[in-house]
């Protein structure tokens, strides 16, 4: 007898209600896994560099999405949570329908290709978008989860630290500006002018601060 089944009376009916069990499961299973590496692999300062100066749909998904990143130690106990409970269960209604090696198989198949990695290849590409339209249920499982989550991200705060953007110094900046205009970005290409302003700029900055920093604060 398997663990979780269905009983309606109708052998017919309580097969249709695994299915469609087993089809919910996966992809819970799949946004679960696809979230974990689409919004927690949006850095804090890249958010805030997109909120400034993105398009307006781009400013819109930034500014709702920041505001579950920020919590980012919360947010990674919710997914892993939920990815963990639902893998658990989906193989629990796997072992039901099949058993033995065919049941290993089928069961790893669908976790692996369609709970891995087809969400988390759509999601690294289309984090924003995604994370935006999934936030109402984002919401939700972490209302539900709170009192395993909440607990867990306390800890990992302690140990840590909150979650933090990342900040490039001023040689990484040229370089970053240099490998945009190498590129081009989607939306236009950096000009040649703009990376030598910028180029000259930082490191103009960056030769100021050294020679302060030589010669003692009281210049």
């Amino acid at each position: 007898m398997a663990i979780v089944e269905y009983d309606t009376g109708s052998k017919g009916f309580d097969g249709f209600l695994t299915f469609v069990s087993i089809l919910i499961l996966v992809l819970l299973s799949g946004l679960f896994s696809g979230l974990t590496l689409g919004l927690l692999g949006l850095d804090l300062s890249e958010l805030e560099i997109v909120k400034g100066g993105g398009s307006g749909e781009e400013r819109r998904r930034a500014e709702a999405v920041m505001g579950i990143r920020k919590d980012g130690n919360r947010l990674l106990c919710t997914l892993l949570l939920g990815n963990v409970a639902v893998n658990a269960l989906l193989s629990i209604f796997l072992s039901g329908v099949t058993s033995g090696l065919i049941g290993f198989c089928v069961s790893t198949a669908l976790i692996v290709v369609f709970g891995e990695i087809l969400p988390q290849a759509i999601c690294s590409r289309h984090a924003l978008k995604i994370g935006e339209l999934a936030l109402p249920i984002v919401n939700v499982i972490m209302v539900v989860l709170a009192p395993v989550s909440v607990p867990l991200k306390t800890v990992l705060d302690k140990l840590l630290g909150d979650s933090v953007g990342t900040i490039h110094t001023k040689t990484e900046m040229i370089q970053y500006v240099k490998l945009q205009h190498e590129r081009g970005p989607r939306r236009g290409v950096v000009h040649r002018s703009t990376l030598h302003e910028t180029s000259h700029s930082a490191q103009a900055t960056s030769t100021r601060t050294s020679a302060r920093s030589c010669k003692g604060p009281w210049i």
